[in-house]
């Protein structure tokens, strides 16, 4: 194995050797010095030495694969030559790394190395949401990435790896550039990259927080370039010369960030991860089954997705979920019609995926949830909003759904808590601290719902019972002006942040006669009103009553180009909130360490 790993890094190295610009001399140097290198005791036992730490993570943790694990001790006495690797460990990481292609820079590029690294490096790195880096790649990989790139965590995008793998190859005074997803400055992802590379004396110098690719796909994208040190010069924000760029890639310098609250704790959700759409029937395979065995009504629970909230103006469920729950294979077996769709369509594919719990419990869903649903269980309605979209509307629902991954659930149910999730008090705060897809917000519990200082509007009985009062009005009216439309939630806010609203325009959109559509325009504007007055209560649960909100029709920086026109609060009074609620986390955050 390790002959065939060293030729093939003598093929590669004679190939960069022998670009036009070097001479025959230098070319024959270059050779004989690398070939000398390979061929020795020292890079046999690097290329040893390498593979130990990383093969431990794809060995299974079995009985029978004791005498092939490593303790970390066992690997500190190879790597200072105080013990030669041998044995099955030795053999069983070599092997590993053969089958998982281990790439080493320090082995394929020893000069390289040797003075200190690249002087550039250029790259459009793969996407892949944090989540799904397990489902595509193993727990293994993703265990790997956690340990050497920490604190980039589960949660980071794919690409952030490849951010802080760059800082490592590229020499002092050097540089790294690349194409990347917006969220690379956005939570996680941040937090574990482009944000821990700026804590450990690396300088952003460039960078286009917004492209829209130019491609086929619809897809906006960031470019950045870092220079490994401190940085004197003109650095370039969007085209424009600034000072400074922060991992927000913003020219502000990068604020304290909000930390988790314990009262927020289990108070919000993501959905069902049920990996498989065998798990969904439409409503006439469904009534089949119960007609079949009426018994499968236990099994059977209406699926609500994100399109379903957004664009249904009851946000009524289109599809119903097989749902096996954390039963065992047997007692799943007890409804046979839909063990046997479930085993047909679903068994196959989870067959095929990384993770050893999809595959061994292929019955249940890949992420059950069960948190969730226990913490709900006994109530009849809870909020939700959908995971991704731009208008971040809150809606109550029956709680007896299967609610995807594509839904953020919270386990509350007073018109209180759904004014001041809806208000534009929050609405402002989830855009600074969620990450984005395309255009669209990705709301996140632990980013938003878990850091968000909620007011606590039971201090004082007049101002809890003001915001229960609006909050009623709001979500009633709101939800009136739906059915008297059929138009969903984000029908109904594009045509509520619409600057030139008119009876035809209503009416073109809804398909309504315009005696119609003209009943539709004035509960618009009705919609606009007790939004203000719905800001200003929870404004005024704070105790912010010195604050003027400022709403009209105002541009909001954070969203695309071509859209950011909305009727919100104005751009002082949002830096302003912005401000205070950080200011509450933080005292809060405090509080709760004392």
């Amino acid at each position: 194995v390790i002959e065939q790993q060293l030729d093939a890094i003598i093929n590669r190295w004679q190939l960069l050797s022998g670009l036009p610009e070097h001479t025959p001399a230098q070319i024959d140097t270059k050779k004989q010095r690398f070939q000398e290198f390979s061929q020795s005791q020292d890079a046999w036992t690097l290329a040893e030495i390498a593979a130990m730490p990383i093969a431990q993570f794809y060995i299974e943790k079995t009985h029978f694969n004791k005498h092939k694990l490593m303790t970390d001790a066992e690997y500190r006495r190879y790597l200072t030559g105080q013990q030669t690797a041998q044995g099955l460990g030795v053999g069983e990481a070599l092997a590993i790394a053969e089958t998982k292609r281990f790439f080493h820079w320090f082995l394929e590029f020893p000069e390289i190395m040797a003075r200190g690294g690249f002087d550039c490096i250029l790259g459009n790195p793969p996407y892949l949401g944090g989540k799904k880096l397990s489902g595509t790649h193993g727990d293994a990989f993703l265990s790997w990435l956690k340990l050497a790139y920490y604190p980039a965590g589960g949660l980071s995008d794919l690409v952030v790896y490849f951010v802080r793998r760059m800082a490592q190859l590229i020499k002092l005074n050097g540089f790294f550039s690349l194409i990347s997803t917006n969220t690379i400055a956005q939570g996680d992802s941040r937090a574990g990259g482009i944000g821990y590379l700026c804590d450990h004396d690396f300088s952003i110098v460039y960078a286009n927080k917004s492209v829209r690719w130019p491609g086929r796909a619809v897809l906006d994208v960031s470019l950045v370039a870092v220079h490994n040190g401190p940085w004197s010069q003109h650095r370039f924000l969007n085209e424009v010369r600034v000072t400074n760029i922060s991992p927000l890639l913003t020219s502000e310098d990068l604020e304290t960030p909000p930390f988790c609250l314990t009262e927020n704790i289990n108070r919000s959700f993501i959905g069902s991860v049920i990996l498989g759409t065998g798990f969904l029937l439409d409503i006439v395979e469904a009534s089949r089954l119960i007609a079949s065995n009426p018994r499968n009504r236990n099994v059977l629970q209406p699926y609500l997705s994100g399109a379903d909230l957004n664009a249904d103006p009851e946000q009524r469920p289109k599809r119903l979920a097989i749902n096996f729950r954390d039963w065992e294979l047997e007692v799943a077996k007890n409804y046979p019609e839909c063990f046997s769709l479930v085993e047909t369509l679903v068994k196959p594919h989870r067959e095929k995926v990384n993770r050893a719990v999809y595959r061994e419990r292929w019955w249940q869903y890949g992420e059950k949830c069960t948190r969730l649903y226990e913490t709900i269980k006994g109530k009849n309605r809870v909020l939700v909003v959908a995971r991704t979209s731009k208008t971040v509307a809150f809606v109550f629902v029956p709680s007896s759904h299967v609610f995807s991954e594509a839904t953020v659930i919270f386990n509350v149910d007073q018109y209180c808590d759904f004014a001041v999730y809806q208000s534009t008090l929050h609405n402002v705060w989830a855009w600074k601290y969620a990450s984005t897809l395309k255009a669209d917000l990705r709301y996140g519990p632990t980013d938003v719902a878990e850091t968000f200082p909620r007011p606590i509007c039971e201090i004082n009985e007049i101002i809890s019972l003001q915001v229960e009062t609006i909050g009623n009005v709001y979500h009633e009216h709101r939800r009136a002006l739906m059915l008297q439309l059929w138009l969903g939630l984000t029908d109904i806010y594009n045509l509520f942040h619409t600057r030139e609203l008119t009876p035809e325009r209503v009416a073109k959109v809804s398909k309504k006669p315009i005696e119609e559509a003209q009943a539709g325009y004035h509960g618009l504007l009705e919609l606009r009103h007790l939004h203000v007055e719905l800001d200003n209560a929870v404004r005024d649960a704070y105790g912010w009553q010195d604050l003027d909100l400022g709403h009209d029709f105002h541009e909001v920086e954070t969203l695309a180009e071509n859209d950011r026109i909305r009727y919100t609060i104005s751009p002082a009074a949002r830096k302003e909130v912005l401000k205070r609620l950080l200011a509450e986390n933080h005292r809060r955050a405090a509080e709760q360490a004392a």
